[in-house]
């Protein structure tokens, strides 16, 4: 068996070649083989001659060829190693994408736990999954209240292939999260904090005891010393704002520990509030919690 190189065809003989468009052709070449997406017309005609005769064509054939593109999808969050304080966290991904595959692009999910001395990897191809979702029609799924319970202090790794009718188009890359709250990651991660977001109408935290970490994104540093943020209830009502609180103890350029306990009169219950942060550029910063098992500050 000899194997020929498509940049070197023109030196094999009787070969010949014709062609259309050079560029591409050049671009195969350089990338080692690879054509370009696309719809190719190929032909192929065999020659034969005796060990004393001349070449001439014993048979013909043509050919269209298909040359997709496949995009598998791509996770975007629960980004990977976070620490979530949510049951029902929304996973999403980016879309898949093909150039020639014609038909709704569908995605199954798989959700499993990561047991001790596992990779993610490991567990996400060895262990029984604690949920899984074919058929989803959109990049993205809330983990349901039906499907089994995440559990506290657990690590999850989660995968998501996509798929066009019965071919696939591949898997995304496998990350990991924590079903974690602060005192359950102090261990693991000293520097917790629930991440502030630009979207309003984002998430429910669980926040467990009266000690709200918090951090701006990292492309935000406060310019002022004080920070400034009100606390609200579901229907909007402003319930306190920094000033009913003790200054929250500034860790480094961007972060900031809220002591509920610090404001006497308060008296919150557990339930949902809001904690809007306005910045100098008037641009707000939100973290939506639900209150759960808060330290009696009395």
């Amino acid at each position: 068996v000899t194997v020929i190189n498509i940049g070197n065809l023109y030196t094999v003989q009787p070969f010949t070649i014709n062609y259309y468009n050079a560029g591409v052709l050049q671009q195969v070449i350089s990338s080692g083989g690879l054509f370009p997406p696309g719809i190719y017309n190929v032909q192929f005609t065999l020659y034969g001659r005796p060990s004393d005769g001349e070449f001439t064509e014993l048979a013909d054939h043509s050919s269209q060829i298909t040359v997709d593109a496949m995009w598998p999808p791509m996770l975007l969050s629960p980004a990977d190693g976070d620490s979530i304080q949510t049951p029902t966290p929304v996973l999403t991904w980016t879309p898949a994408f093909s150039t020639y595959l014609q038909g709704n692009i569908t995605y199954r999910l798989r959700v499993t736990e990561i047991f001790n001395g596992q990779s993610k990897q490991q567990a996400i191809t060895a262990n029984q999954p604690k949920y899984t979702e074919n058929n989803i029609p959109m990049p993205l799924q809330i983990y349901p209240n039906t499907a089994q319970p995440l559990e506290e202090g657990k690590r999850y790794a989660w995968q998501v292939e996509a798929s066009s009718g019965s071919i696939s188009l591949g898997y995304s890359e496998v990350w990991e999260f924590c079903y974690c709250f602060p005192q359950q990651t102090q261990s693991q991660s000293p520097g917790f904090y629930y991440k502030l977001t630009e979207h309003p109408q984002s998430q429910f935290e669980l926040v467990k005891g009266n000690i709200i970490p918090v951090a701006f994104p990292e492309k935000y540093v406060p310019k002022e010393e004080k920070l400034y943020f009100r606390l609200k209830n579901t229907e909007g009502k402003e319930l306190a704002n920094q000033d009913n609180f003790d200054a929250p103890k500034k860790i480094g350029m961007n972060k900031y520990q809220i002591d509920l306990c610090s404001d006497s009169k308060l008296n919150l219950k557990e339930g949902y509030y809001i904690l809007e942060f306005p910045t100098e550029s008037r641009f707000t910063y939100y973290l939506r919690i639900q209150l759960s098992g808060r330290i009696d500050c009395r």
